[in-house]
């Protein structure tokens, strides 16, 4: 074996118990809310495609608020065995 190819391996076995560790999954108390919206939930904005769904997003759009403090997760059906959802934002603010 030559030299270059010995230290090579070498240091990809000296290495590899470093690489092998894993950094472990998130958790939702990692990322907690600090506040959750109370207000009147605003219109979605409907892309062209979304239109199709308008009643039922807009609908779950003013249900209360669902996942990460402001929201909501409207779900409906698409046919036998099919299910969709979309994630509508109850305030949205420009950046």
């Amino acid at each position: 074996m030559k030299p270059i190819a010995t230290v090579g391996l070498l240091l990809c076995l000296m290495l590899s118990p470093y690489a092998q560790k894993a950094i472990g999954r998130p958790r939702f108390s990692d990322y907690p809310v600090r506040q959750i919206y109370q207000g009147k939930p605003i219109a979605p904005i409907l892309s062209k495609d979304q239109r199709w769904y308008k009643t039922v997003i807009r609908q779950g759009a003013k249900s209360k608020v669902q996942f990460a403090g402001h929201y909501t997760v409207p779900v409906f059906g698409c046919g036998a065995g099919c299910a969709a959802f979309y994630i509508v934002d109850s305030k949205w603010e420009s950046l």
